[in-house]
């Protein structure tokens, strides 16, 4: 990941978008973005903790595929969408907030996911990636596609996704119009953000 020529310019696009970068150590590393929402009592915001985190080994596409989820945050300015609301208990510590209305929920993961991975493959494609890794990204989209259509059933969802990410369905058209569902295969998944 570090080798990449762009390594330095998208960690430095990463940390002036706030976020503080971590790296996950333990036996089975995994990479996500999470945003805390820290509240007061009442649920006033009294900050925002922005964190990506990255492990040692990750590929460079991975890094980019995170910073997909970055930029779909931070499109709702100082609003925020938070993956999960806390509060400061009395000793210091963060406690989950019994409000968690307006966080990331599984559904909202879901169309977020097959949004990001339909832009990471269609990036890929036009960079004229090997077959094997269009494949691996390919069904990473097919396998968010039936879930996120599912989100979109509720009039709610489907104006929601409309007003804040008016592109996905273009996208769609142009995953299907260069083949990318030929590229799919049927396995097992992993889950979003």
């Amino acid at each position: 990941m570090e080798e990449h020529p762009d390594y330095n310019n998208l960690i430095q696009r990463i940390e002036s978008s706030g976020y503080k970068i971590v790296s996950d150590n333990s036996a089975n590393p995994s990479a996500f973005v999470e945003v805390k929402d820290i509240v007061d009592a009442e649920g006033k915001r009294i900050r925002l903790e922005k964190t990506l985190q990255v492990f040692k080994g990750m590929r460079y596409l991975d890094l980019e595929h995170e910073f997909g989820h970055i930029e779909q945050i931070e499109k709702f300015g100082d609003i925020s969408l938070p993956t999960r609301r806390y509060t400061i208990t009395k000793k210091g510590t963060l406690r989950e907030f019994h409000n968690q209305s307006g966080v990331i929920t599984s559904k909202l993961n879901d169309i977020l996911e097959y949004h990001n991975r339909l832009k990471e493959f269609l990036r890929l494609y036009e960079r004229k990636a090997n077959v094997e890794l269009l494949k691996e990204h390919a069904t990473g989209v097919g396998s968010f596609r039936m879930d996120a259509s599912k989100a979109m059933i509720s009039p709610n969802m489907k104006k929601w996704v409309n007003e804040n990410f008016p592109d996905l369905f273009e996208l769609e058209i142009e995953y299907q119009r260069i083949g990318g569902r030929e590229y799919e295969q049927k396995t097992g998944r992993t889950r979003g953000i």
